[in-house]
């Protein structure tokens, strides 16, 4: 087994906890691991439709590590994913505010 197939299983591995605690029961996962209350139906599904989303990567991953020709493709999407994570929560944090006096000194 190449290097490369035994990262995209592990990928796979690593995300799949993930899925499932955002869309198996998400009134009461997502309360207890962000602290936001799912007070509506449709916010329920959004969370379901982002364990969609995150499994049918990890299918992906899955397929990518046991078929050479999806191999690179299966590598290129785990770059964009794992990446686009920083990115956006680098963007999605607010910067504190550095008030005047605390320039001044």
């Amino acid at each position: 087994m190449s290097k490369e197939q035994v990262f995209l299983l592990v990928a796979a591995a690593g995300l799949t906890p993930i899925a499932l605690a955002y869309g198996l029961i998400p009134a009461t996962t997502v309360p207890m691991l962000y602290g936001v209350e799912i007070d509506s139906v449709n916010i329920a599904h959004i969370f379901r439709a982002v364990m969609g989303l995150y499994l049918a990567m990890v299918i992906f991953w899955i397929l990518g590590a046991t078929r050479e020709p999806l191999r690179f493709p299966a590598l290129c999407s785990v770059v964009v994913f794992m990446g686009a994570w920083p990115v956006l929560t680098t963007r999605s944090t607010p910067k504190p505010r550095v008030s005047q006096a605390t320039r001044a000194t």
